[in-house]
């Protein structure tokens, strides 16, 4: 369907390729009923699977110290040339034959001047397939550097919907900052992982893994009690309300994104 789940791409593209298969086909097989299984959103540990330098063709790196990290990737034997700034967002004319895109994390201060460097991104796209791997800038405060990574992440996964030879990576490079280790174990890897996070020199993917639920009596109903259902008007949103009042008599607050009238 058309709505926002969580990896809703890669669940059709499994369901279509035949590795992800329907529950009724398994029951049809004499399969036993499949567990009820929670997933949540999280940082795993996982190592890069790096190919060949020679495997990985042109590399092209955009940002202000592009020209720095250049010899630093020359001397690991990967081919790279500069991209600037001016040439990403249109100002310039930009050709390159490079298939992997590296934007260095002083290219952009913040999310707001990170659309125009997509948009240029997504020109490039017209000349063939590409790899981005975004290198989000770091902040001293944790929770300011979430929102922003957010914000960016939400922005290239946009791009990559929107573009059919696009592959999208953003990467948290952690406190010390872009390395040389970290660099190119991302331009190296193709994996499909679109979020990297760095901490301590460890390099962690963000995955779903699968949730345990804790240990409890877990959440008790109360008549007559009073909730707060958010998506209350969709359809399971709907259901869920009526069941709330017809068996527990309960008084709602509904929110929702979708107006009342309409439906």
């Amino acid at each position: 369907t058309s709505i926002g789940k969580i990896q809703k791409e890669l669940l059709r593209k499994a369901l279509r390729s035949g590795a992800l298969t329907p529950v009724y086909e398994a029951a049809r097989a004499g399969a036993a009923e499949a567990p009820l299984a929670l997933w949540q959103d999280a940082l795993c540990p996982r190592q890069a699977d790096p190919l060949p330098a020679a495997q990985i063709g042109q590399v092209a790196l955009c940002g202000p110290q592009a020209a720095q990290w250049r010899g630093v990737l020359a001397d690991q034997g990967l081919a790279t040339e500069e991209l600037s700034l001016a040439a990403l967002t249109g100002r310039e004319l930009a050709l390159t034959e490079a298939n992997v895109l590296v934007v260095l994390p002083d290219a952009v201060a913040d999310p707001a001047g990170a659309l125009g460097l997509v948009q240029g991104v997504l020109r490039l796209c017209r000349q063939g397939g590409l790899r981005l791997i975004w290198l989000a800038p770091a902040s001293e405060n944790a929770l300011l550097n979430a929102l922003l990574n957010a914000l960016l992440g939400a922005l290239l996964r946009s791009a990559e919907a929107e573009a059919d030879r696009l592959s999208i990576r953003l990467v948290d490079p952690g406190a010390g900052g872009v390395t040389a280790d970290v660099l190119r174990a991302e331009i190296l890897d193709p994996g499909l992982a679109r979020e990297v996070v760095w901490h301590q020199g460890q390099r962690h993917e963000r995955l779903l893994a699968p949730l345990t639920a804790p240990q409890g009596p877990g959440i008790t109903l109360r008549q007559g009690a009073r909730y707060l259902v958010t998506g209350g008007l969709g359809g399971v949103g709907q259901a869920l309300c009526r069941h709330l009042q017809d068996r527990w008599g309960a008084e709602l607050v509904i929110l929702s994104r979708r107006a009342e009238a309409g439906l």
